[in-house]
């Protein structure tokens, strides 16, 4: 299940990003 929390991050990380960018 390493894979799954790695997605997630990936996708918490995604997520700051596109919010400092808006």
């Amino acid at each position: 299940k390493r894979w799954d929390a790695l997605g997630l991050v990936s996708i918490l990380d995604t997520i700051t990003r596109l919010s400092r960018m808006a």
